[in-house]
């Protein structure tokens, strides 16, 4: 005689299952998502440094001002559409036409602000005070596009890098081009590291093309030499960031760590490693708050001894 199951029995397993699918479906739809994100980064960033690399120079010729309103969609318009297929564009008073979001999540979680519209609002540290001489990044408005592919991209031009005050001393001399996109246009999440991230150009000549992503939003270190750092980020699944992915995390800082303050006293003056070697005894660093990389103007960057200690920021492989 076949015994089957009882209908306590079948109602008691069905349950269990809703359960456990409620449990786990989120957090697997959540994973699939992270992954497809990131697939989208990775291409939009192998992409457009394509188009870069076709690129005599980057930037159109210097302003004689620090306002220079044309310039982003400049570049897009005479420069970028000769070597990547846009869609569409928008000028910085229509930024939503391209699916720009209006308001963005920063890296920490922190609570959601309006996108900057100009290059010296993308730092934290820009916020409350006008570019200066060593700030050569200027107030040039923000301008997009729209890929063939479905990504909406913020364009925020540095009319400044081709011949910056100060040269090699400040990672804003050096900063040509931020991209800030967005994978899937003004849907959801808007969250900085998730569906919305950054990719930089550095040099308006042989440029490079960065788009680092942070491990974490505090930093996995506050004291630590040079080979500790190595030590720490690996551990940690990561690595080092190099010199121009250490500039481009603080060019970027407000969409890194919001408008309200980090939580961490120490940050505005807190130096840290980049996975860049200088020599056998010295390393690259970057400063946070000015964005200074070099004390010493006949330098290209900042060093400090391996057996020194600084902070130390993590991100993710490539």
């Amino acid at each position: 005689m076949k015994k089957g199951f009882t209908l306590a029995e079948v109602l008691i397993t069905l349950t269990i299952i809703g359960i456990v699918s409620a449990i786990s479906i989120p957090s697997l739809t959540s994973a699939v998502q992270e992954k497809a994100f990131n697939a989208q980064r990775k291409a939009l960033h192998a992409r457009l440094a394509a188009a870069v690399s076709q690129m005599t120079t980057v930037v159109v010729p210097d302003s004689p001002t620090l306002e220079y309103d044309n310039i982003s969609e400049t570049f897009i318009v005479e420069k970028l559409n000769k070597v990547y297929k846009i869609k569409s564009v928008c000028s910085s008073s229509n930024l939503a036409a391209c699916g720009i979001p209006e308001k963005v999540t920063p890296f920490n979680d922190g609570s959601s602000f309006d996108l900057p519209n100009t290059f010296a609002g993308l730092s934290r540290t820009h916020l409350s005070s006008a570019p200066g001489s060593h700030y050569r990044n200027g107030n040039s408005l923000s301008a997009a596009f729209k890929t063939a592919n479905g990504e909406s991209v913020a364009v925020y031009a540095n009319p400044f890098c081709s011949s910056p005050s100060n040269a090699g001393e400040f990672s804003d001399n050096d900063a040509c081009i931020n991209f800030v996109y967005d994978v899937n246009g003004s849907e959801g999440p808007n969250k900085i590291g998730k569906d919305v991230g950054f990719i930089t150009v550095f040099n308006s000549r042989e440029s490079d093309v960065v788009a680092p992503v942070l491990l974490s939003a505090t930093p996995s270190s506050d004291s630590a030499t040079y080979d500790n750092a190595i030590a720490i980020c690996e551990s940690a699944g990561g690595r080092l960031p190099d010199r121009n992915e250490a500039a481009a995390l603080y060019l970027n800082s407000k969409l890194l760590f919001g408008e309200s303050d980090d939580g961490r006293g120490s940050f505005r003056s807190s130096t840290f490693w980049t996975g860049s070697v200088d020599t056998m005894t010295t390393a690259y660093v970057q400063n946070f708050y000015s964005g200074q990389n070099s004390y010493n103007t006949s330098r290209d960057r900042d060093t400090a001894s391996r057996t020194s200690t600084n902070s130390v920021y993590c991100v993710e492989n490539n």
